[in-house]
């Protein structure tokens, strides 16, 4: 999906703010897309609360492997003998040396189920973890390589990251959410004027956050990390023709917004601010996106 909608060239005067900054409190159980608080018309800012989740860092797991990585490599860890579609759960912790890892879940031909980069509650908040079921051999098939190599290919370059890891699996947990872990909330700020740009912003918070921009099927599209003031986070982007941005707030290490995949807690505010445009300023869609300094990933650094 483009983030930013243009035919040709597009003309955007000073964008104008009608709508008055009504602050309202977060509606609970808003921690999915299909659940989202939808606000009404004029509301611009809300007050919010993430809910401290389990530590997964207590939980004993029924496998730990501990290894390392270097580049160009991909590490196989197949575990034998399991009952057919028991949920399992995986999960790196990268504490020792957070090595940017990606984690993925195959099938007993040794076909890629699904992946997943950050989504580990466990070290710097590069760690990947993913769950899953038991094959229909009684396997389970897992891959660890580097960032950025999605395909799991072994080819010269296909990724720069080495150190040592811990890869840890639990059975009968098929995700963070069934451990009542931390909390995403997630939120759309409606009746908004299409083709304005605004700026989402942490305003303040007790915590480390993180911010994702959804899509209207509820796709992750831009997300940040630290973009506002310390650890807060804030983007940019321009509201399309249904008047409507969508939005989550999370804490640090939960980049991918997976069931509250990190230990943050406590109050924040998340607030809409319209950004004007000067006016009598031509541009594709590509030119605004550097200018109001889009990206799809901003990623704080080991």
């Amino acid at each position: 999906m483009n983030l930013l909608k243009t035919t040709g060239f597009t003309l955007l005067a000073y964008a104008l703010c009608t709508q008055s900054a009504f602050a309202i409190a977060e509606t609970e159980n808003n921690d999915d897309f299909t659940s989202r608080n939808i606000l009404a018309p004029g509301i611009l800012s809300v007050e919010g609360q993430l809910a401290p989740g389990v530590d997964l860092s207590s939980l004993q797991p029924n496998f730990s492997f501990q290894t390392a990585l270097t580049p160009d490599q991909v590490i196989s860890q197949t575990i034998t003998g399991q009952v057919v579609s028991t949920p399992f759960f995986a999960a790196i912790d990268n504490s020792t040396s957070g090595v940017d890892t990606i984690l993925g879940v195959f099938d007993q031909t040794n076909t890629l189920i699904s992946l997943n980069d950050d989504g580990s509650p466990l070290g710097n908040g590069l760690a990947s973890a993913i769950g899953g079921q038991v094959n229909n051999d009684g396997t389970i098939k897992l891959q660890v390589t580097g960032f950025p190599n999605e395909t799991f290919s072994t080819e010269p370059g296909s990724h720069s990251e080495s150190g040592a890891f811990d890869l840890n699996v639990y059975l009968g947990i098929g995700s963070l959410a069934d451990l009542g872990y931390g909390d995403v909330d997630y939120f759309s700020f409606t009746g908004l004027t299409p083709d304005t740009a605004y700026k989402a912003e942490i305003t303040s918070a007790e915590f480390d956050t993180t911010l994702g921009l959804f899509d209207a099927n509820g796709n992750l599209i831009l997300s940040d990390d630290d973009g506002g003031l310390g650890s807060l986070s804030s983007l940019t982007t321009m509201v399309d023709s249904t008047g409507t941005i969508n939005l989550a707030v999370s804490g640090f290490g939960d980049f991918e917004f997976l069931f509250g995949s990190h230990i943050q807690s406590g109050q924040y505010q998340l607030t809409l601010t319209a950004v004007p445009l000067p006016a009598s300023v031509w541009f594709l869609g590509s030119g605004l996106a550097a200018l109001l300094g889009l990206s799809k990933r901003k990623r704080r650094q080991p």
